[in-house]
């Protein structure tokens, strides 16, 4: 829990929230509740005074949940206005409560098909809970290995089947139910399909749902700084040649939906992301 004595100094002296010096700065309550948090000299602060409708304060104590270290605190009043795991649209949530282990990670959640995690959150009672409380969880999908976080833990618990693609196979993927191959498109189900992009990792996938939901990982997400699509040039741990051809091989995909494990997720009409997925390869080339 977040410890008022480590609380920060630039947080807003008159707000309910408040976040201490053990954050990581993974950027997780500055999307989920961007009226209350804001990066402030490399960490994250409250700058609203967090006392406003009951839909910013349910944010705000989402964002509370879902810091992985824990790191934010409230002040007064009860902490129970919380919707997580939290509808995206049709059958699909974010999952919250994200796990330090993939510093911050998004995890999301396919209720389908016996319930489908996307990524690790972290393990704990709250978590299986709310698995219980929805469909269960009978696949663990992996975009890379640095979305592994809690992944084994849960399987103990649920018997799920992990999968991940063989380029990202390490440690902590021994005995694994499913290693994808390759570098074509996997067919999980005929609504769910793996599209192998390796650049950011060797291993990196996305996967695409309902010909509307891409699961990203850190191949794609939607950048608030520079107000466009980017793929990670700057922390490309394989080959951005790589990232680059798999970039320009999502164009022959529909999809209005990007979901990232890092970043807001990020709608537009199909036939606009397109457009704006051309603006990211150019940003990439240069």
């Amino acid at each position: 829990m977040a410890n008022q004595r480590l609380k920060r100094k630039q947080n807003n002296p008159n707000s309910d929230f408040y976040v201490d010096s053990t954050c990581i700065n993974c950027g997780t309550c500055y999307w989920m509740a961007p009226t209350i948090f804001k990066n402030h000299e490399g960490q994250s602060i409250a700058y609203d005074n967090g006392k406003a409708n009951k839909q910013v304060q349910t944010k705000a104590i989402n964002a509370l949940l879902s810091c992985p270290t824990q790191s934010i605190g409230k002040a007064s009043g009860n902490k129970t206005l919380t919707s997580l795991p939290q509808i995206i649209e049709d059958d699909v949530y974010h999952f919250g409560y994200h796990s330090e282990k993939s510093f911050g990670g998004t995890p999301y959640y396919i209720n389908n098909h016996g319930g489908i995690l996307i990524d690790s959150p972290r393990f704990n009672n709250k978590t299986v809970t709310s698995l219980k409380d929805l469909s269960g969880l009978k696949w663990q999908l992996l975009t890379h290995k640095d979305g592994i976080a809690d992944t084994n833990e849960f399987q103990k618990i649920f018997n799920s089947k992990r999968m991940i693609h063989e380029g990202d196979v390490c440690a902590h993927t021994n005995n694994w139910e499913t290693y994808f191959n390759g570098d074509d498109e996997i067919m999980l189900k005929e609504d769910l399909i793996v599209i192998p992009t390796p650049g950011h990792t060797k291993g990196s996938v996305c996967y695409l749902y309902k010909k509307k939901f891409l699961f990203t990982g850190d191949h794609l997400c939607f950048s608030r700084k520079l107000n466009q699509l980017i793929g990670f040039k700057n922390h490309c741990w394989y080959s951005n040649d790589h990232l680059i051809r798999s970039m320009e091989k999502l164009l022959q995909y529909k999809f209005s939906w990007i979901l990232p494990e890092h970043g807001a997720p990020f709608h537009c009409p199909s036939d606009q992301m397109k457009i704006e997925l051309k603006k990211c390869i150019d940003y990439l080339k240069c």
